[in-house]
This record gives C-alpha cells, structure tokens and sequence, in this order.
C-alpha cells in the first residue's frame, strides 16, 4: 500500500508544482495544494483504521490538519498580508500537537538545542538582511517548535532504533530543511520558482514520511 500512496501523493505533488511555473494554471494553486495537503489526513486515516490505531495517531492527524489550514493561508501571501501571520500561527499549533504526539520520555537535549537553533537564525537573519520585520514574535516561536519537534524525532530514533521512528526523524529533518529555504524565499529580496519548487518537494515529502512511518 505505501507504493500505492507514494504514487498517488507524487501525482498530486506534480500537479501542485506544475501550477508554480504554468501562468495559466496559477489560479489552481490553491486547490492543488489543498489537495495534496488533504492527502496527509486521509493517508494517515486510512493506515490508521487499518491498524486500529487512530485514537494513537489522534495528536499526529491534528496536527495534520492545523498543517491543511496554515498550507491554506500560505499558498499565495505577501509579506504584508495577514493571512501570512494566520498561516504562521497554525503551523505553531499544529506543532504543539505534533509535539504531544512525539513525546515519548523526558529529553532536555531537543530543547536546548531548538532554543541555538532559534538563535542562529537570528544571526543568519541579520547577516542576510532577511526583512523579517514585525513577524519576529510569529517566525522565531515557529523556529523554535519546528526544532523541538525535529529533534525530538531524531532523539526518538536515537532512544529507540526502529523503520517508523527512523522515517520520522528523516522526515522532519526534511520538514525543517523546507522551512529554511522558505526564510531566504520569502524575506529576501531574490524569489525564485525554482527555490519555491525546492521547498515544496522537501516539505511534502518530509511530511508524507512523517504519515508512512505509521505503517510500520
């Protein structure tokens, strides 16, 4: 069944990505995205009836569709829109529940390490002029749930070597990666398709490891 997910996911990634460089289809893009991102939940619903496990995944499919909402508000947004910041916002709430869904024993590690990682991109912000602006107490928070939850994947497979927390690890790692390009493509002045493809490809398929893993 994962081949037959991956294959259909793919196919709804390419129809998504296609609409980024055909000015014709720019109109679609919205639903495109929707589509894929709706794609999340109903996988990650259906693995789970499956394995009668959906009341085990419940934090990790809200958190899905807080993903759904905040890839709603920010498929097509200006620095100035406030649909960016309501994009921002339920991102940070899904990773609250992403959160939840992650925690399996106490670590400090993960947040020591996601408070650099907050730090670091105030540096890099500043040293690339990156115009970030009024949205620092919106993107730094972001920064810091996106690296708590990153890290405490790859600590869950440190903890616990096994395939789903080995995808998991992989795929908020790629998660986290997207995120990064996004900051250079959307606060600098230089905005490429090219780089927006980049952040869509690691994006998707980082979450859609996220969503296998349960299969395992």
């Amino acid at each position: 069944m994962t081949i037959i997910y991956f294959t259909i996911f793919s196919i709804s990634l390419l129809l998504l990505i296609q609409s980024l460089f055909d000015y014709k289809l720019k109109k679609q893009q919205l639903a495109r995205k929707l589509l894929t991102s709706t794609l999340f939940i109903l996988i990650s619903l259906a693995i789970s009836y499956h394995q009668a496990t959906i009341y085990l995944n419940r934090y990790l499919i809200i958190a899905l569709f807080f993903y759904l909402l905040g890839d709603g508000f920010l498929v097509s947004v200006s620095k100035a829109s406030f649909e960016f910041s309501y994009g921002i916002i339920t991102f940070i709430i899904g990773h609250i529940f992403m959160f939840f869904y992650l925690f399996k024993s106490y670590n400090l590690i993960p947040f020591l390490i996601s408070v650099l990682i907050v730090f670091i991109t105030i540096v890099i912000s500043e040293l690339f002029d990156l115009k970030i602006g009024k949205y620092q107490k919106l993107v730094y928070p972001y920064t810091f749930m996106l690296a708590l939850i990153t890290f405490k994947a790859i600590f869950n497979y440190l903890d616990f070597k096994n395939i789903a927390n080995l995808l998991q690890a992989i795929g908020f790692c790629l998660f986290f990666l997207s995120d990064f390009i996004l900051l250079f493509h959307h606060f600098s002045n230089h905005k490429q398709s090219y780089i927006k493809m980049a952040n869509l490809i690691l994006y998707y398929y980082g979450i859609f490891l996220i969503v296998v893993s349960l299969a395992y």
